[in-house]
Order: structure tokens, then sequence, then C-alpha cells
């Protein structure tokens, strides 16, 4: 996040404070402290909200590669090649394939209240973001502070920085033909169909990785600390 934050322009700072908010962000910032704070459950939890993106990210790379790096079958990672994505962004994403497996084994298994809380998370981020974060931003490239002041130098024409905050606004355009919601209804109509599409895929995820945490760890499960 400091790397993004320091390498883009003055124009591209606040866009890279509103992407932090996306949960695949803020999950490495709270998974962290709560671990640091002895409090597993938080941590498991905030990985199991964002369980379906991660799951779908190793579906994307394993399709990506045995199509000769061409096609992406669902679609999560296509924003990797926008024109628009900063060589950072690209370089910084990889924490979608490592986040899971490290919360996972620091935490040592799953709690089963861990996807109740998940739910809580889920909902009220995206729900924050719905209210919070805008769906793009339009961006004056080239209007520096020396040109704002004086300056006969032509502007460049402004770019539109795509948001989308936690699918908050809209279907991600790049998985609209893996998942259809209207992006057209209205507010509470798109968040309802959003959100027990989004919880249902991440009981899936939970219950497989409750499988594997205790073909791993056990069934020895660290108490419920919040």
């Amino acid at each position: 996040f400091s790397t993004r934050l320091l390498t883009q322009n003055d124009h591209y700072r606040h866009c890279v404070l509103y992407e932090h908010t996306w949960m695949c962000n803020s999950t490495i910032m709270i998974g962290s402290v709560s671990l640091y704070l002895g409090r597993p459950l938080i941590a498991s939890a905030h990985c199991i909200s964002i369980g379906i993106d991660q799951i779908l990210w190793y579906v994307d790379l394993l399709g990506w590669t045995l199509s000769g790096f061409r096609f992406f079958p669902v679609g999560v990672m296509k924003y990797l090649t926008w024109p628009e994505t900063p060589h950072i962004a690209k370089l910084t994403s990889t924490h979608h394939l490592w986040t899971i497996p490290v919360l996972l084994y620091a935490t040592r298994g799953l709690n089963p209240l861990a996807f109740p809380l998940a739910m809580v998370i889920t909902t009220v981020n995206v729900c924050l973001s719905r209210w919070m974060t805008p769906p793009a931003v339009k961006i004056e490239k080239g209007k520096t502070q020396e040109t704002a002041v004086a300056s006969t130098s032509k502007l460049q024409p402004p770019v539109v920085k795509y948001l989308n905050v936690n699918l908050s606004h809209e279907v991600w355009k790049d998985i609209a033909h893996f998942i259809y919601i209207d992006n057209k209804s209205t507010t509470l109509v798109y968040l309802f169909h959003l959100l027990w599409r989004w919880q249902g895929f991440n009981f899936i995820v939970y219950k497989f990785l409750s499988i594997v945490s205790i073909q791993v760890f056990g069934d020895d499960v660290a108490p419920p600390v919040c």
C-alpha cells in the first residue's frame, strides 16, 4: 500500500486510498493486527469474507496459464491486463494468492464462528463502500500544481479511474458473464442480490477450507477469542 501510494502522482493517490478499502486489502492489515493481539477468530473471519474472490484467482491463474496466457475463465484477474493498470498494482496484486494460506496457517484452523462473523464483515464493508466510495473518479491528467497556477501548455484530457470498491455499485465488468445481477436495479435490491450470492459462495469456501484445515491441523481449533 505504501509503495503504491508513494509511486503514484498527486491525482492518483486519493484513488489508492479508496482502493485500500477493498476487503482483500483491508484483510491483510486487520488480519495482521488481530493475530498480533491474539484474536485469531477475527483473522479467520476476514479470511472467509474474501474466500470466493481469492479462490477464483487460482481458477483464473490456472485457466490463463493453460490457455497460453490468452483467456481468463472467470475474469477476477483480467484487470491486470487493462492498459490503465499501473505496473506497481500488478506487482502488489500477488497477495490474492497468499492471503488465505498465510492466515489459515497462522490461525491453525477455522473456528465455527468464523463464517457468521464473516457474513457481518462482508455486509458492513459492501454497504460502507456503496455509501462512501464513488463508482469511478475523473482525473485531470497533467493538471499539476504548477500548470494549475501558471502554464500555457495544453492539458491532457481527463481519464476515468474505475473503482467500484467491493462491487458495491455494480457487478465487476470483467465477471459479468460469470455472475449476473441487474445493475440498474435499486440500491437495496442490488445489494440484496449481491450479498446473498457472495455469502453463499463464501459458505462453500468455508466448508472446503474447514476440511482442509482439519486434515492439516487437526480438529483442535483455538477457542473463539474475539
